[in-house]
């Protein structure tokens, strides 16, 4: 059964100022890509939510390893999200979002991870090499006026847009998360709870009103990327599902 714990439906409330842009941003979604000179303009493969144009059947065209678009305003982070077809987790790491090889990589999810969004904790990695200056932003949110600034992230998918409060950035080991903690039962999720208290509590950044963390029932997406000083560390970016504008995101515990 479906729970909200008081951040989500704090949340909700916020829904009811904001729902017609969402709905505004995702029916152009499903229009027609724009295009621009500027690539800071037009962001990647011709489309940005900067000018409220993603278009997420047209990129699945080009690569249907494509499912969706994350967006961060003001800053660097307007970009697909990929899931490789073949379970092949890594291939994102040296793939652009074309599927060409890239040192710099693309956003992605592991196959562990549901591209509907509707798991507890959906981790988008963000490949860090020479040209990685989208993950050099997330970077970014350790510092705490760059936290700050940035309270929001949006996910589009088809037919969907997500809204999201980004409540915590923090740095922790660099283990693979789906392999270490079971999402799919409420003590695997509490287990990773705890231990992301704990990593925010020795020196990360949380959101004033978010001090009493989240539980199970919440949706997170965590942004991830290595710390190119310390490669033992991964540096993450939280945030929690505060609207839904299709009402399709949904999970139940066995």
């Amino acid at each position: 059964m479906r729970k909200f714990s008081r951040y989500t439906i704090r949340g909700r409330l916020l829904v009811s100022s904001i729902v017609c842009v969402m709905l505004g941003i995702m029916i152009t979604a499903c229009g027609t890509g724009a295009s621009s000179d500027n690539p800071a303009e037009s962001g990647t493969m011709d489309q940005s939510a900067r000018i409220k144009a993603v278009d997420i059947l047209s990129l699945k065209a080009q690569n249907p390893d494509i499912f969706g678009w994350v967006f961060i305003p003001d800053t660097m982070i307007d970009t697909p999200i990929l899931q490789n077809g073949q379970g092949e987790d890594d291939y994102y790491e040296t793939h652009d979002c074309t599927g060409a090889e890239n040192e710099c990589g693309a956003v992605y999810i592991k196959s562990a991870n549901l591209s509907d969004m509707c798991d507890f904790n959906e981790i988008l990695y963000f490949p860090y090499s020479k040209g990685g200056i989208i993950a050099s932003e997330v970077v970014d949110f350790l510092d705490e006026s760059y936290f700050e600034s940035h309270p929001m992230m949006y996910v589009y998918i088809d037919g969907n847009a997500l809204t999201y409060e980004v409540y915590a950035a923090y740095e922790s080991s660099n283990i693979d998360v789906l392999r270490n903690y079971d999402f799919t039962s409420v003590e695997g999720c509490e287990e990773y709870i705890k231990d992301m208290e704990a990593d925010i509590l020795s020196g990360g950044n949380v959101r004033t009103g978010w001090e009493e963390g989240v539980d199970p029932y919440n949706f997170l997406v965590t942004l991830s990327t290595v710390n190119p000083e310390d490669l033992s560390k991964r540096v993450n970016v939280v945030g929690c599902l505060i609207g839904d504008a299709s009402g399709t995101i949904y999970r139940s515990f066995d």
